[in-house]
Protein backbone atom coordinates (compact mmCIF):
# COMPACT_ATOMS: atom_id res chain seq x y z
CA UNK A 1 0.00 0.00 0.00
CA UNK A 2 1.16 3.70 -0.87
CA UNK A 3 0.60 6.35 1.20
CA UNK A 4 2.39 9.88 2.31
CA UNK A 5 4.07 10.90 5.16
CA UNK A 6 0.14 12.60 6.35
CA UNK A 7 0.09 8.82 7.65
CA UNK A 8 2.42 8.80 9.98
CA UNK A 9 2.47 9.66 13.79
CA UNK A 10 5.75 10.96 15.18
CA UNK A 11 6.73 9.43 18.39
CA UNK A 12 8.50 10.21 21.43
CA UNK A 13 12.08 9.53 21.39
CA UNK A 14 11.75 7.87 24.33
CA UNK A 15 8.81 5.36 23.62
CA UNK A 16 10.37 1.96 21.95
CA UNK A 17 8.12 1.29 18.95
CA UNK A 18 7.23 -2.05 20.52
CA UNK A 19 5.85 -0.47 23.93
CA UNK A 20 3.28 1.34 21.36
CA UNK A 21 2.90 -1.44 18.64
CA UNK A 22 -0.31 -2.29 19.86
CA UNK A 23 -2.06 0.95 19.54
CA UNK A 24 -0.78 0.96 15.66
CA UNK A 25 -4.04 -0.24 13.90
CA UNK A 26 -7.34 0.16 16.41
CA UNK A 27 -5.88 3.14 18.07
CA UNK A 28 -4.63 5.17 15.04
CA UNK A 29 -8.26 4.84 14.23
CA UNK A 30 -9.32 6.40 17.90
CA UNK A 31 -6.38 8.81 18.16
CA UNK A 32 -7.72 10.19 14.41
CA UNK A 33 -11.41 10.23 15.53
CA UNK A 34 -10.44 12.11 18.84
CA UNK A 35 -8.17 14.67 17.15
CA UNK A 36 -10.85 15.98 14.68
CA UNK A 37 -13.49 15.70 17.58
CA UNK A 38 -10.63 17.37 19.79
CA UNK A 39 -10.60 20.50 17.18
CA UNK A 40 -14.24 21.67 17.53
CA UNK A 41 -14.65 20.94 21.26
CA UNK A 42 -14.22 23.97 23.53
CA UNK A 43 -12.77 23.45 27.09
CA UNK A 44 -16.01 22.91 29.12
CA UNK A 45 -18.02 21.22 26.04
CA UNK A 46 -19.67 17.55 26.81
CA UNK A 47 -17.43 14.98 24.30
CA UNK A 48 -19.75 11.44 24.56
CA UNK A 49 -18.35 8.66 23.83
CA UNK A 50 -20.30 5.61 23.27
CA UNK A 51 -18.73 2.40 24.79
CA UNK A 52 -15.49 2.18 26.22
CA UNK A 53 -14.37 -0.91 24.80
CA UNK A 54 -11.41 -1.67 23.08
CA UNK A 55 -11.50 1.36 21.04
CA UNK A 56 -13.77 3.50 23.38
CA UNK A 57 -11.28 3.99 26.04
CA UNK A 58 -8.36 4.99 23.63
CA UNK A 59 -10.67 7.53 22.47
CA UNK A 60 -11.68 8.66 25.90
CA UNK A 61 -7.98 8.80 26.86
CA UNK A 62 -6.97 10.84 23.33
CA UNK A 63 -9.50 13.19 24.07
CA UNK A 64 -8.88 14.00 27.68
CA UNK A 65 -5.32 14.78 26.55
CA UNK A 66 -6.32 16.53 23.09
CA UNK A 67 -8.34 19.34 24.98
CA UNK A 68 -10.35 20.59 27.61
CA UNK A 69 -14.09 18.82 26.95
CA UNK A 70 -15.68 17.40 29.61
CA UNK A 71 -16.02 13.69 28.99
CA UNK A 72 -19.71 11.38 28.99
CA UNK A 73 -18.84 7.63 28.35
CA UNK A 74 -22.04 5.33 28.46
CA UNK A 75 -21.55 1.87 28.46
CA UNK A 76 -23.30 -1.11 27.69
CA UNK A 77 -26.14 -1.96 30.14
CA UNK A 78 -26.74 1.93 30.60
CA UNK A 79 -24.30 3.03 32.89
CA UNK A 80 -22.20 6.65 32.46
CA UNK A 81 -19.10 7.51 33.53
CA UNK A 82 -18.16 11.77 33.75
CA UNK A 83 -14.75 12.52 33.63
Amino acid sequence: MLTNERALIKLNPNVAPVEVAPLADAGITAYRVAKKAARKLNPGQYCVILGVGGLGHIALQSVRKLCGARIIAIVRGGSSVSA
